[in-house]
């Protein structure tokens, strides 16, 4: 399936829409802390799935 490769980089989009949302609300004056703590999982499984993707990847070795 092609577009697994690709589904990584979603959640490094969904990570830059929390850290945009956290940097906005704490200049609001709001506690910005759970969307950066939420853009920091979002750019782990960033990691998790790509190298999840790559040892599943079938490259006829």
């Amino acid at each position: 399936m092609a577009y697994f490769k690709y589904i990584p980089y979603v959640f490094l989009l969904i990570a830059v829409m929390f850290v945009i949302d956290g940097i906005m609300r704490y200049n609001e004056g709001g506690d910005g802390l759970p969307q950066l703590l939420l853009a920091g999982a979002g750019v782990a499984f960033f990691f998790i799935r790509r190298k999840s993707y790559s040892r599943y990847n079938n490259s006829g070795k």
